[in-house]
């Protein structure tokens, strides 16, 4: 089991699978979650180590791994199992930054960066599981950021997991809905990754997840009516 890098590998190890999944199901999901895992951890490790190099943003395994996944088990199954394991990892890399928070802390630069954002985060803690999920759907900051930046912003890992596991869901569902049609694609060109419908299923979501905060404000601006004295 290795990490595809490309279409062609991609469809190599597809196939590949695809003829061991019968006889051994077991070993092939364990194999799975084994190099997923390691991918999330390593990559948000190796953009750490490369924070000012463009080899940071050049691994593009997590989204090979989720098409594979649509390929192997399907849209159903192999959608909550790539954002249990994409939350997971990225709960591993919180647990890691968490464990060496002392050595990060001791620099005075970024002691005063993180002091200042969860200053700011403290301040609107109502809304922060909606605003965590929205980082997971945007494009920037990178994810690997928001993992090892967390555990020191007084984000605690239950909402960090839950908010990693629903923000990457539209992603997946437009990567393992492209797995499951992979053995009918030529080239890399039949992803489709920028379509209309793919815009919409992300837009949905941010709606569904921006709805909660803007009710709360909504309701926090409504005079409360209070009872008349003559009533009493």
């Amino acid at each position: 089991m290795h990490l595809p890098t490309s279409f062609e590998r991609l469809q190599e190890l597809n196939q590949l699978i695809t003829k061991y999944r019968s006889t051994y199901p077991y070993r092939i999901l364990v194999c799975y979650v084994v190099v997923y895992l390691l991918y999330v951890v390593s990559h948000s490790l190796h953009s750490v180590t490369h924070l000012f190099s463009l080899q940071a943003f050049s691994l593009p395994g997590s989204m090979y791994l989720s098409i594979l996944g649509g390929a192997l088990w399907g849209v159903p199954r192999a959608l909550p199992l790539v954002c249990i394991l994409v939350a997971t990892g990225a709960t591993l890399c919180y647990a890691i930054s968490a464990a060496l928070g002392p050595a990060l802390l001791a620099l005075p630069r970024w002691k005063a960066m993180l002091e200042r954002w969860e200053d700011k985060l403290s301040g609107d803690r109502a809304n922060l599981f909606s605003f965590l999920i929205l980082l997971r759907i945007a494009p920037l900051p990178p994810h690997w950021v928001v993992n090892v930046v967390a555990p020191h912003v007084g984000i605690d890992i239950v909402p960090f997991w839950g908010s990693t596991a629903l923000g990457i869901l539209g992603v997946s569902i437009i990567h393992t809905t492209i797995g499951g049609s992979l053995d009918e694609m030529s080239s890399a060109a039949d992803f489709h990754l920028v379509s209309w419908k793919n815009f919409l299923t992300l837009a949905a979501i941010v709606v569904g997840v921006m709805l909660p905060v803007g009710l709360r404000y909504w309701l926090k601006e409504q005079p409360i009516a209070l009872p008349d004295d003559d009533n009493k």
